[in-house]
């Protein structure tokens, strides 16, 4: 039988601006807390369904300042048994322009019980290379800083360690690393809204959090749609709080 595998979709996808909010460790810049975007907010559970045993997936419509809006969150419990990786396009280890469902489809093909996927990262709209580091299954897909952008990177060590920062701890940690990527900026440090860039621009979001048991889920906010505004990445980083990240 095989093992369900959560398979994280990471470039080319729909959704191009993508951030990840991470747990306290070792991260190689410093971080200052941010005054909240959160002046009045309201959250309602609209639906929740598990996926499989550990993975859960819950829809959520929000108010945030007056705007209304939707996102969803997969959750996925530390003894779940589900596993989650990087996918490139084809679900092969090739830079090029994928979907998301594309890319999940090929992983099944492969032999991949794929439960979910989900875009992360940035990418170069016309070539789909991605900006960040790319490391999957413990082998290098894409180099730190290879579209020469000095991009952060959030991975799992092969012992499940969660690790996060900048270069000089990729470099110190890239021999342990099983999966990584690369990632805008960190929003959540020790349970604190530390998200520096302050543009009140509001549109569609992804985020990777940790809560305080270990367990890992992530957060796709809906945005540029008349029913669906999105989010500033204050405004993510607070409602990621209001989740459990720490």
């Amino acid at each position: 039988m095989k093992k369900k595998r959560w398979l994280a979709a990471l470039l080319a996808a729909g959704i191009v601006a993508a951030q990840c909010v991470l747990p306290a460790g070792e991260n190689g810049f410093s971080l200052t807390q941010q005054v909240s975007a959160f002046t009045s907010w309201s959250i309602q559970q609209d639906a929740s369904r598990p996926l499989v045993s550990g993975l859960t997936q819950t829809e959520y419509s929000y108010t945030v300042n007056g705007v209304s809006s939707r996102y969803i969150t997969l959750t996925l419990s530390p003894d779940s048994g589900v596993t989650l990786r990087p996918a490139m396009p084809s679900d092969g280890v090739s830079v090029g322009r994928d979907t998301v469902r594309d890319m999940a489809n090929s992983a099944v093909l492969h032999g991949d019980n794929v439960v979910a996927a989900i875009n992360g990262d940035m990418y170069n709209i016309n070539t789909g290379e991605p900006w960040g580091v790319v490391i999957q299954n413990g082998d290098l897909i894409h180099g730190y800083n290879v579209a020469g952008r000095d991009w952060l990177f959030f991975g799992f060590t092969k012992d499940g360690e969660v690790v996060y920062g900048d270069k000089s701890v990729y470099d110190q940690k890239w021999p342990e690393l099983e999966q990584a990527m690369g990632l805008h900026c960190v929003l959540v440090e020790n349970g604190v809204n530390v998200c520096t860039d302050q543009s009140a621009t509001r549109a569609p979001r992804t985020a990777v959090g940790v809560k305080k048991d270990g367990t890992v889920f992530f957060l796709a906010a809906d945005g540029r749609q008349d029913s669906s505004i999105g989010l500033s990445l204050t405004e993510l980083a607070d409602l990621m709080i209001k989740e459990g990240a720490v």
